[in-house]
């Protein structure tokens, strides 16, 4: 892609990026100012119809009703999955720190 695309940050301009670019870097705003060749001045990343894809909000996949109530869904391919949300898997940290108390019990006590 032709790097075209100026950017006002922090008080200086920088630049010329490509689109790519500009959707890799974390320092834009949907207020961040950008330039280009054509432009009488500078403007808003929200208001640059070219720029637009920059911040789309992501559509999610709409919820299954089935893997709400159960936790379980079923896959295209028909592979059941577990669904434990935000839950932290207690029971494999609850197993990590019985083998690292394990290990160092056995290495102060029983280790000749």
């Amino acid at each position: 892609m032709d790097k075209i695309w100026y950017i006002y940050i922090k008080g200086q301009t920088e630049g010329p990026f490509s689109f790519d670019d500009l959707k890799q870097d974390i320092r834009l705003s949907p207020d961040t100012f950008v330039w280009r060749q054509g432009f009488e001045g500078w403007k808003r990343i929200r208001d640059v119809i070219e720029l637009a894809e920059l911040f789309e909000e992501k559509e999610e996949p709409p919820i299954d009703e089935e893997s709400q109530e159960t936790g379980f869904s079923s896959s295209m391919n028909d592979e059941l999955v577990a669904d434990f949300g935000d839950e932290p898997p207690y029971l494999f940290w609850l197993f990590v720190v019985l083998a690292v108390m394990l290990y160092v019990l056995f290495y102060l006590y029983w280790w000749p």
